[in-house]
């Protein structure tokens, strides 16, 4: 049973956000569109898991995209399966090629097209999490030995896994989760907890997960007025369009729509780290001149306000 859906991963709509709103001549695209395809392809391997999780038993509670704090600092676990004999930390890569875990130097090592890049170990992070996740349980008086199996799944199928035999059984191909799992049954048969304690540790879980905030113009070290403003058309995604008459028309594809500034607004709100919305930032990000326009639009938005008139501020959730 899933607990926690996946999400669409907020660094893909960030990232995709970015490229619309920076010049095609900027020196940091070829950057952040190397970056966009890592994730993207890393959302695409963990999409891919779905088919053999849902072979799982109806008891077995799914996780996915957990985010926790562990004193100062957070961890996040790709998938986290709770069950009443063990857990699993699943670590989701997919990655071609040749792939070298090299247990020695903790190091990925990946051959691929006569290249070869190096990762951090992805198993080490794992029993990591793993550490970090028995201490957070603690915190909430969950002390019970519980086995908590780490593992790497490698989700594309042309990868190539060369790993020591000491750690070879904790690195598998997603089409061998399921047979994972079943040696797991095979080794921990005594029950820990009862089918409402899992309930409650993944409710506690899920209840403290902190979603990550992004601020990619730090990241990238780039200045909010190197975004491009305006309407972005949806169809073209050609900057900017037109407003005429309650209309927003884009001059290179002639797409009409009443909505398109909406996906605007929350483009530059989500790269500006924004939570709040005036008048005049609202012109200036529709490429609007006229005052009542824009407050017509902002009051057509239902958003919570404050302030006077002179000076209301609008709160626009990020969800």
């Amino acid at each position: 049973m899933i607990i926690k859906e996946r999400s669409f991963p907020l660094e893909i709509e960030c990232l995709e956000a970015l490229l619309k709103r920076i010049d095609i001549r900027h020196v940091k695209r070829k950057e952040i569109t190397d970056q966009l395809a890592k994730y993207v392809s890393g959302y695409k391997g963990e999409q891919s898991l779905d088919y053999y999780l849902a072979l799982l038993p109806e008891d077995y509670l799914i996780i996915h995209h957990l985010r926790l704090k562990f004193k100062e600092y957070y961890f996040q676990i790709d998938t986290l399966i709770l069950t009443p004999f063990f857990f699993i930390i699943a670590e989701v890569k997919n990655l071609s090629g040749k792939l070298h875990f090299d247990h020695i130097h903790h190091q990925l090592i990946r051959t691929a097209n006569q290249n070869e890049e190096i990762f951090q170990d992805p198993l080490l992070q794992a029993k990591r999490q793993r550490h970090q996740l028995v201490e957070w349980l603690k915190q909430y008086n969950i002390k019970k030995q519980i086995p908590i199996e780490p593992i790497v799944v490698i989700t594309h199928q042309s990868a190539h896994i060369h790993a020591d035999p000491s750690v070879a059984k904790n690195i598998i191909k997603n089409t061998y989760l399921i047979e994972k799992v079943k040696d797991l049954q095979s080794t921990f048969k005594e029950p820990i907890f009862t089918k409402k304690e899992l309930q409650h540790i993944a409710k506690l879980l899920v209840k403290h997960h902190s979603p990550k905030e992004l601020n990619l113009l730090e990241s990238y070290h780039l200045l909010e007025s190197e975004l491009l403003t305006g309407v972005h058309c949806p169809q073209c995604n050609k900057i900017p369009m037109e407003h005429h008459r309650g209309n927003w028309t884009c001059l290179h594809c002639g797409y009409q729509s009443k909505e398109a500034h909406l996906g605007t607004i929350r483009e530059l709100l989500l790269l500006t780290n924004q939570k709040t919305l005036t008048n005049q930032q609202l012109r200036k990000m529709l490429n609007l001149t006229s005052a009542s326009i824009s407050r017509n639009y902002l009051k057509s938005m239902s958003l919570t306000s404050g302030g006077s008139t002179r000076n209301r501020v609008y709160f626009y959730e990020l969800t």
